[in-house]
């Protein structure tokens, strides 16, 4: 892949309208850096990376309002476990080497968000380590219909990955909100020694400054992964995650209004399977 495409695609990012309200991610745990993403959550963050890691994958979010974020987080330090009562909605994803499934469901009647989305995705692997791929999206409740989202990712050097995101192609209303494009650029660069990534994303909205994401993830430690987002307005995520053989159990908040506490929480799930059989898997 030609390094020189990249400027074109920030280019062209910053000349598409875009919306801040992207019901697919709605219901995602945290915040997804779209270089970077190698679970089966690719399928709602950049479908490019569909199949990277070579192996089978499976990931369920579970998203809680901030209050109960807090008391989680309350009840965690005093070794009293109070589980979430306000849940929002949850969201499920498998994928396999090329091709990733998802279901997604509104359990608290958000602007914005449909009552239930299925998609479908595909990752395809191009030369010098290039990759692109697609999903369509099923939406159903308040304005039904179809939409869909592609990507393209690609290495830089023998560390850096870049990719570029374009979300709500067809830019279908969902649930009485008005839809448009969306664009979402980033790189990740990983340190083996800090056994973990740095990241950046820009998420391009017409007519609007431009919102950058900076970012580290521990995700190299077989013990435990944590992740500490913040962005150019204040906002800021955060995630921790106990891991197992195959397996990540985590707990996660979400603030968007420039404040300490979290005004959105999660608990998520992840599994691993083997290696398909060619595939070595990359980033």
């Amino acid at each position: 892949m030609n390094p020189r495409i990249l400027p074109v695609l920030l280019a062209t990012a910053l000349l598409v309208g875009a919306s801040p309200a992207r019901a697919h991610l709605s219901l995602v745990g945290g915040f997804r850096p779209v270089a970077s993403e190698q679970s089966a959550r690719a399928l709602w963050v950049n479908p490019a990376s569909i199949g990277i890691s070579g192996q089978g994958t499976a990931a369920a979010d579970v998203l809680f309002s901030g209050d109960d974020a807090a008391a989680l987080l309350q009840s965690a330090s005093d070794e009293e476990w109070d589980l979430p009562t306000d849940i929002r909605g949850f969201s499920l994803a498998a994928a396999t080497d090329r091709v990733a499934y998802g279901f997604q469901r509104e359990l608290d009647d958000l602007t914005g968000v449909p009552d239930w989305t299925l998609s479908v995705g595909n990752g395809v692997q191009l030369g010098a380590g290039g990759r692109v791929g697609m999903t369509a999206e099923w939406r159903g409740g308040d304005d039904p219909g179809f939409d869909a989202n592609a990507a393209l990712q690609f290495p830089l050097g023998r560390e850096l990955a870049v990719a570029a995101v374009l979300h709500d192609i067809l830019a279908a209303d969902v649930d009485g909100a008005e839809t448009k494009r969306t664009w979402q650029v980033g790189a990740a660069v990983p340190f083996r020694t800090m056994l973990g990534t740095f990241t950046w994303d820009a998420v391009l909205v017409h007519s609007r400054p431009t919102v950058h994401w900076f970012g580290f993830s521990i995700d190299g430690s077989r013990y435990a992964h944590l992740s500490v987002f913040r962005n150019t307005e204040s906002d800021w995520a955060a995630s921790f995650a106990l891991a197992f053989p195959n397996y990540l159990f985590g707990i996660g908040g979400v603030d968007r209004d420039g404040g300490a506490r979290p005004d959105q929480g999660h608990l998520s799930a992840d599994w691993s399977g083997r290696q398909y059989r060619g595939m070595g898997g990359s980033r």
